[in-house]
Order: structure tokens, then sequence, then C-alpha cells
């Protein structure tokens, strides 16, 4: 299973796994108040492997990479 992020703003990307053909919706990494982005699943998408989790943590942390040193910058002073 691969995973594709398609952005669709600057508040949200669709993330789709070709588990089967077509590719299937599986979540959305979607902004939240605070300003960082968290994984939204879809329901009933059966089980995800470790290594897939961690490849959707590491897409949460590079989107969330600039706003987290500008909060930690701000926090800072």
């Amino acid at each position: 299973m691969s995973i594709i992020y398609q952005q669709i703003n600057q508040r949200q990307y669709i993330v789709r796994a070709n588990i089967d053909f077509p590719q299937r919706e599986v979540g959305s990494l979607v902004m939240d108040v605070d300003g960082y982005f968290y994984f939204w699943p879809v329901d009933n998408n059966g089980a995800w492997s470790s290594y897939h989790l961690k490849e959707v943590a590491n897409k949460l942390d590079e989107i969330n990479k600039q706003w987290n040193e500008q909060v930690e910058k701000e926090l800072n002073k």
C-alpha cells in the first residue's frame, strides 16, 4: 500500500491509499484552530501497519514544521 497526499488548499490535504483500485480516500490532514495539522481518518478503513502510520506521522511533521518553529520562537521570547 502506498499513500498519496493531495493538497486541496492551505488548510487541507486528502489522504488516499491504493488499497484497491481505484485509490481510496482514507482520511484528511486538516489544520485545526491551533494552526497544526491533524489526521482525520475516514471510518472503516481497516487496519493500518506501524509503517503506514509512521508515514502519515512523518507527513504531519513535515507540514507542521514551519508552524511549530514559529510557535517555539514566540514561546521562547
